[in-house]
């Protein structure tokens, strides 16, 4: 699929956006987010814009932009900076990432005593409204409706996630319509869960593989030597270490 200037923005801003919210290399791996964004286009990020009318005048600030490799780091990482929320990136994300684990958990087990469709789309605003201006009405009602703090979203995904382990439909039930009257972020969740649901692939949310460095090779190499050496029955090529290190 071919790249177009906003997912190239977007790729290329995001190892900076990741780096000063203090998020660790393995959440959302810069390849999987790189994938993912082709996958998606600019024709669908913009389609999950419009709802919020994140769009409005965005054709033509696209079209000013530099080409996105040639705008400087220092300049990437001033604009994360300036955004005001982006110190609440690592919690949230932390705190979501829970809470997906334990509610997959329990639905995999067919202990999930609420609607799931309900559940993706509580937390996919939740972890979305307290980053935009249009979200702060809502994220008071929603602060009512779960007890916590509008300045304390984590806590808020927190309180929502023990409604939904814990069976309590009510919570659940008050925070869905809380979403379903406010227009905008009705229509943002219903294209949001159908661009999940149209999707090829389960993105990978979590890396787990260290990329390769040559610390990595020479432990590999000395775990093949002693294997050679000591492992009993093994049958492995006299240079299987050379070649190893050559690599």
């Amino acid at each position: 699929m071919k790249t177009q200037k906003v997912v190239k923005l977007l790729q290329q801003g995001y190892p900076y956006f990741k780096e000063e919210s203090g998020l660790p290399a393995w959440v959302v791996p810069e390849h999987s987010f790189r994938r993912m964004t082709d996958e998606l286009g600019d024709e669908s990020v913009l389609e999950l814009s419009q709802p919020l009318r994140l769009t409005e005048g965005m054709a033509e600030i696209v079209d000013r932009c530099p080409d996105p490799e040639m705008v400087p780091a220092d300049a990437w990482q001033t604009a994360v900076k300036l955004w005001p929320p982006h110190t609440q990136v690592k919690p949230l994300v932390d705190v979501c990432l829970d809470a997906a684990s334990r509610i997959l958990k329990q639905f995999q087990e067919e202990g999930l005593k609420v609607d799931p469709v309900a559940v993706c789309r509580g937390m996919a605003v939740l972890g979305c409204a307290p980053f935009v201006a249009q979200g702060k009405r809502i994220m008071k009602e929603l602060a009512a409706i779960l007890e916590g703090s509008v300045t304390d979203p984590a806590g808020l995904v927190q309180r929502y996630a023990q409604a939904v382990t814990s069976g309590d439909t009510d919570t659940v039930k008050r925070v869905d319509d809380c979403i379903a009257k406010r227009r905008q972020w009705a229509e943002w969740a219903r294209v949001f869960l159908q661009q999940m649901k149209d999707f090829p692939y389960t993105p990978k949310v979590i890396g787990v593989t260290p990329p390769l460095s040559a610390e990595i090779v020479g432990v590999l190499a000395q775990m093949i030597r002693e294997e050679d050496n000591d492992g009993p029955g093994r049958d492995y090529p006299e240079d299987a270490a050379g070649q190893n290190d050559a690599s």
